[in-house]
């Protein structure tokens, strides 16, 4: 990702050398590929995510996505760091721009728009964590919105899987959840729970082959009892 950045960021500086990143933004960067890589996430702030969000919203779409992957991890691995409603919004209105929301959508998109629109769902689930406490219900609302406005045709079957699980975890987030979902073109949610559960299915198949492998292979009190266990909350 370090790499892939730094390389996009000499294609932008090429084409206008005040978008590039500057001296200040370089070292935030290289902090926060230090703190993910030793896994001293304490150490990435609000003012780390307000600089990714700032080069988003600035960047060109076509070159911006390895930033937008960057958010994605770092808001999954900090959620400390970004539990103000600003940082948030921030953060939402930068990602939306960059899929260009208010432009035409036609199907298929074209390869940068539909990179940028998974990662812009993956970042976005990532922000509904427990750990970053209550999200406002109006803030999940307009969110929703804004993902409405994009047409069921354009969404590939990444794309609805990631939509299910930005639904699943803001749903867990909120108490009214039916109010959430429905904000969802029918179609689109319909469409994602059709992915989300191919997914799951194939999940639980492989789980309850590995738990029957496990229990035919040891007698382990223990270990048969972990193996029901499991079973009974798949089944």
């Amino acid at each position: 990702m370090e790499k892939k950045i730094q390389e996009l960021n000499q294609t932008v500086s090429s084409a206008d050398e005040d978008t590039a990143l500057q001296s200040s933004e370089l070292s935030t960067f290289q902090e926060m590929y230090q703190a993910l890589s030793t896994n001293n996430v304490a150490s990435i702030t609000a003012s780390h995510i307000q600089t990714v969000s700032t080069i988003i919203d600035r960047w060109p779409s076509a070159q911006v996505f390895p930033v937008i992957d960057l958010l994605r991890l770092v808001l999954a691995s900090s959620p400390s760091a970004f539990k103000s409603v600003e940082t948030k919004q921030g953060i939402v209105q930068a990602l939306l721009k960059t899929v260009q929301k208010d432009t035409a959508w036609e199907s298929p998109l074209e390869k940068s728009r539909e990179t940028n629109l998974l990662l812009i769902l993956r970042t976005i689930a990532n922000m509904f964590q427990p750990a970053v406490g209550k999200v406002p219900a109006s803030w999940t609302t307009d969110v929703m919105v804004s993902l409405q406005a994009i047409p069921a045709a354009v969404w590939t079957k990444a794309h609805l899987l990631a939509l299910a699980t930005l639904l699943l975890k803001s749903s867990n987030a909120n108490q009214d959840q039916e109010k959430h979902l429905a904000l969802i073109e029918m179609e689109t949610l319909y469409r994602a729970l059709i992915a989300f559960g191919n997914v799951l299915g194939k999940a639980t198949a492989g789980w309850l082959r590995l738990t029957s492998a496990v229990a035919k292979k040891t007698t382990e009190k223990r270990t048969q009892d972990l193996v029901h266990e499991v079973q009974s909350l798949i089944l």
